[in-house]
Formats: structure tokens, C-alpha cells, sequence
């Protein structure tokens, strides 16, 4: 029900008996504010609650743990300049190439992972996927993405 519904419902009461009922109407009335009372309080408890939980999960999310994300970034970069131009294949910028996005990633089944935005590289180039993510191994990252872009 609705909250318009239920101030209606305390007013409305006499709606639901029939002429020559033997409960005293007063009574019922009484209870059913009560009733009605408790039910609005709840609600806006439970909707405060949901509030304050919505805001903590975006302040986890706000403040995750920014040295981290750093280290990624410079894990990632650190691999990238120490590797060996001519022995890469695959269309590369070497001179601007780099790590520049960290995104945390949520799945469906409440798990996440760090996605690597690594620009200035062919999007389809797994053997640099494959040698950043050996990189990263390397330095006990697990669970990485990888992802190229111009």
C-alpha cells in the first residue's frame, strides 16, 4: 500500500463493517491509527536504513583504496617500458604508450576485478595482452583485465 493509502485507510475505517455490527466503531478506529502509525514509522526506518546503506556503499566505493590502484597503474607501466620495441608484434605507439584508466569491475555473481585501460596499442593485440598479464603475475596481480585502445 501506498502512504496515500494507508492516511486514507485511518480515515475510511467504517468502510469495512456493516450496519448493525456489535464492535464498537471507536475502538477500531483507535487501533487501526495505531496500526497505520507503526506501519508509516517502519517505513521510513526501513527507507532511512536503505539510504544509509546506499551511501556507505558508495563511499567504499569512493574510497577504495587509491594506493592500489596506483601500484597497478605503475606495475603496468613499469612492464610496458620494460619491454623490447622490436621484438613486440602488433601496432604499437611506444612513445605514448601507457597505462591512463584503472576500473573496478562488479560481475553479476558478486565478484569484481581490476580492469587496465592500457591506450595507444591495437585493441587486438593478445601478445601484448599476454605479456603485460605475465607482468603482472610476475608481481603477484591475479585476476587482471586488459584492455587496448587507441
Amino acid at each position: 500500500m501506498t502512504t496515500e493509502e494507508l492516511l486514507k485507510l485511518k480515515t475510511d475505517y467504517s468502510a469495512w463493517f456493516e450496519p448493525g455490527d456489535e464492535m464498537n466503531l471507536s475502538e477500531v478506529a483507535d487501533d487501526v491509527t495505531k496500526l497505520v502509525d507503526e506501519l508509516l514509522v517502519t517505513r521510513a526506518e526501513r527507507d532511512a536504513a536503505e539510504a544509509r546503506a546506499l551511501k556507505a556503499a558508495t563511499e567504499l566505493t569512493n574510497t577504495w583504496p587509491r594506493s592500489d590502484l596506483m601500484r597497478l597503474i605503475r606495475d603496468v607501466d613499469d612492464i610496458l617500458h620494460g619491454m623490447n620495441p622490436t621484438t613486440m608484434p602488433g601496432a604499437i605507439n611506444w612513445g605514448d604508450l601507457g597505462a591512463r584508466e584503472v576500473q573496478i569491475v562488479w560481475t553479476q555473481d558478486y565478484t569484481w576485478h581490476y580492469r587496465v585501460i592500457i591506450e595507444e596499442a591495437d585493441p587486438v593485440n593478445p601478445a601484448l595482452h599476454d605479456a603485460v598479464l605475465a607482468g603482472l603475475t610476475a608481481s603477484d596481480w591475479v585476476g587482471i583485465e586488459i584492455e587496448t585502445a587507441w
